[in-house]
Formats: C-alpha cells, sequence, structure tokens
C-alpha cells in the first residue's frame, strides 16, 4: 500500500471531501494518518499489512484512534464479501486523525462495493451518531457524500443503521467489526479506541457476526440516505 501520497494529489482525487473538512473550524488541524504518519504508526501501519496478507489465528493490540483508522481501511481493503461495522458513532475524527472523514476510508469502501456480491453494513449504536455539523444533514457527512458522488460504479450492497430517535439503548456498549466472518475487530476501551484484533478467527467472528444480525434485526433502525453533493 501507498502511504506517502502528496496532499495535492490526494485533494485532486476527492476534493469534496476535503472542501467539507477544510470549511469545518474543528477540522481544519486534523491529519491524515495515511498522509502524515508517525514512525510509530508507520511501524504498525507495515505490521498490519504483512499479517493481513498472510492471516493467522494471533491476536494483535490496536492501542490509539490512529491504529483504528488504519484497520477500517484495512478491513475494507482486503474484504471479498463482508463487512459488518457497529459502532458508536460514525465519527469524522478521533484524537486529532481524521476517521470516517478520511477519503482514504471512502476510496477502501468504493473499491470494496465495486465487487459482485458486497456487502458493507454500518450500525450506529450511540445517540448522536451520524457527525455532522450542527443543523446539516445526516447525508452530507464525508463518507456517504463520497459513496452517493460513486453510486454509479457501486455492484454491491452499503447501508448505515442508526437508531430511531427516542429509542432506548440497545444494551450493548462493544464497538466491534467482522470482516468475511474470520477478521475482528472488538473495542475494549470505546473512548480511547483501543481494541483487540484478529485476522483469522472464525469461531468467534462466527460469534460477532450472529449477534451484529441479531442486533440489526431489532425494530430500532433508521437508514440513513447518502446521496451527491451538489456541484
Amino acid at each position: 500500500m501507498e502511504l506517502a501520497v502528496s496532499v495535492e494529489r490526494e485533494s485532486n482525487a476527492s476534493p469534496k471531501i476535503f472542501r467539507h473538512a477544510e470549511n469545518t473550524a474543528t477540522m481544519m488541524d486534523i491529519r491524515s494518518v495515511f498522509l502524515n504518519p508517525t514512525d510509530e504508526e508507520r511501524g504498525y501501519f507495515d505490521m498490519i499489512d504483512k499479517v493481513a496478507a498472510m492471516p493467522s489465528n494471533e491476536v494483535i493490540s490496536n492501542g490509539k484512534p490512529a491504529h483504528a483508522v488504519y484497520l477500517v481501511h484495512k478491513f475494507l481493503e482486503s474484504a471479498q464479501h463482508t463487512v459488518k461495522i457497529c459502532t458508536g458513532r460514525l465519527a469524522r475524527q478521533m484524537a486529532g486523525v481524521l476517521a470516517y472523514a478520511d477519503p482514504k476510508i471512502a476510496e477502501a469502501a468504493i473499491r470494496f462495493l465495486r465487487k459482485e456480491g458486497s456487502e458493507l453494513t454500518i450500525m450506529v449504536i450511540g445517540n448522536d451518531g451520524i457527525d455532522v455539523d450542527v443543523g446539516q444533514d445526516e447525508s452530507q457527512h464525508p463518507l456517504l457524500l463520497a459513496l452517493g458522488e460513486a453510486k454509479n460504479d457501486i455492484v454491491g450492497t452499503f447501508r448505515v443503521l442508526r437508531r430511531k430517535s427516542g429509542m432506548p439503548s440497545l444494551g450493548i456498549e462493544d464497538h466491534f467489526m467482522v470482516k468475511d466472518g474470520a477478521a475482528v475487530r472488538i473495542e475494549v476501551d470505546t473512548e480511547k479506541a483501543e481494541a483487540y484484533v484478529n485476522f483469522e478467527d472464525e469461531k468467534f467472528g462466527e460469534t460477532l457476526t450472529h449477534i451484529f444480525d441479531l442486533l440489526q434485526a431489532k425494530d430500532c433502525w433508521q437508514e440513513v440516505a447518502f446521496s451527491a453533493q451538489a456541484a
């Protein structure tokens, strides 16, 4: 994977995503871990790339938000069939780094959804779960905007579900991801985005998939629309 891409090149690739971030005061100084990783992050990303390329049943730690962002990207980049994400918030940024607002996340999601039979489902279980500016429609979230602009290239299924207004808590605090029923990431500290990851744990993957499907079947969700931004 190419980490050292230029800001100019990235800006040209996804101008509307960056325009949204630049017009938001709180997003001005947020960095992308793909454009400007620290030495520690670069070493972690290299390790994740190697493990993902040759998956084995071993537990890997995810110690900070930058790691979490890279793992979301890696799950999307390497998935063949399904990615299921259960999160508290579709956060644009975490602890000073771009999260679901990073164009690299959108690009990986779009590439995945170009595969026949691909399915990406994101369940947002927290209150105020779609991170947009005050007064802004949820469909203007950078990830949803990017997917809307690419809708003619997408052949897979993409859904973002959030709890309906006024619905009680689901009684689950865990944030987790499952890729192709085998690769898993589950958070142990949702505030710090600390988690454990395993790229080849079919038994746990089956359990988390079952939990995810049970939650999705509940009558408490509202699907978030996504559409292209006006020119």
